[in-house]
């Protein structure tokens, strides 16, 4: 016998990818095993609403999306012209009444609607282009952090507008569908957003780091009370990062401790989610 330890001995060629696949078959089986069951539905009524990680739901989510993007230097819209996206820009930021300069993100255009979001330094705009009575119809959310995200994506704004006959003080509007819409930023790995109300659910369109969801409803239909809509964030392998439906992170903050989600009492940066880096 010899109380010397023996000299350590290299592991075969493979062995270190096999020991750590193991691992990471056993964590997704205790995660899958433990997960909570999530059943309560928040009303979304502010911006900026938080969410945080939940158990993948496999219903609802496809098996392959394609990989991540990441946000242009310069956004790209591939149905409009340089000369097309400034004029949007400028014509939504001017009838929002907003300064800075304004860049178009996102652009929808279906059915008898057409939808952009604009942001200038600070500042979301929300708007509708080509309605029956005005070439532009923004709205304005103003000193947002734009810079940085509570998570997987943030609201920059969430509504709902009655259909053209719901109403009988403005004929021009006669025949236009009624929306709930939904736009707002999101991080690069969220490959696929949606937008749930009542039994129905739409596909958001991803761009340059946002996202545009949008439900029609008929012209006769009329927004009725506080919205309950759900907004649910996926990966590029289908997993669920961020839904509306789980406010019990309500608190983000950036690296240098300033808290960009609204708290109603004093908080302790240290106790926030970190903040995640857009632009």
């Amino acid at each position: 016998m010899t109380s010397m330890i023996p000299a350590p001995r290299e592991l075969p060629p493979g062995r270190h990818a096999e020991i750590r696949a193991a691992l990471r078959r056993d964590m997704n089986r205790r995660r899958l095993r433990f997960a909570p069951i999530i059943t309560a539905v928040a009303a979304l009524s502010v911006i900026g609403l938080v969410a945080f990680f939940v158990p993948w739901r496999p219903e609802a989510a496809p098996a392959v999306l394609p990989p991540p993007a990441p946000i242009p230097a310069t956004p790209v819209i591939p149905e409009l012209s340089p000369a097309e996206q400034a004029a949007i820009a400028e014509g939504c930021r001017e009838s929002a009444g907003a300064v800075g300069k304004p860049v178009l993100y996102n652009y929808v255009s279906t059915e008898d609607t057409k939808h952009a979001l604009v942001y200038t330094e600070d500042t979301a705009l929300p708007c509708e282009i080509d309605g029956p009575n005005i070439k532009y119809n923004s709205g304005l959310h103003g000193r947002l952090p734009l810079s940085w995200l509570p998570g997987a994506f943030a609201i920059d704004h969430l509504g709902a507008s009655a259909g053209g006959d719901a109403s009988y003080r403005h004929p021009v509007y006669r025949g236009k569908l009624g929306s709930e819409l939904a736009m707002g930023r999101i991080t690069p790995d969220v490959a696929r957003l949606t937008l749930t109300s009542g039994s129905t659910t739409v596909e958001a369109v991803l761009a340059n780091g946002t996202f545009v969801a949008r439900i029609l409803h008929p012209t006769d239909w009329s927004p009725t009370g506080v919205p309950s809509t759900v907004i649910r964030a996926y990966d590029h392998d289908g997993r669920l990062l961020k839904t509306t439906e789980r406010s019990d992170i309500y608190c983000y903050a950036t690296p240098d401790g300033t808290i960009i989600t609204e708290v109603r009492e004093k908080v302790d940066p240290k106790t926030c989610e970190p903040a995640t880096r857009w632009r």
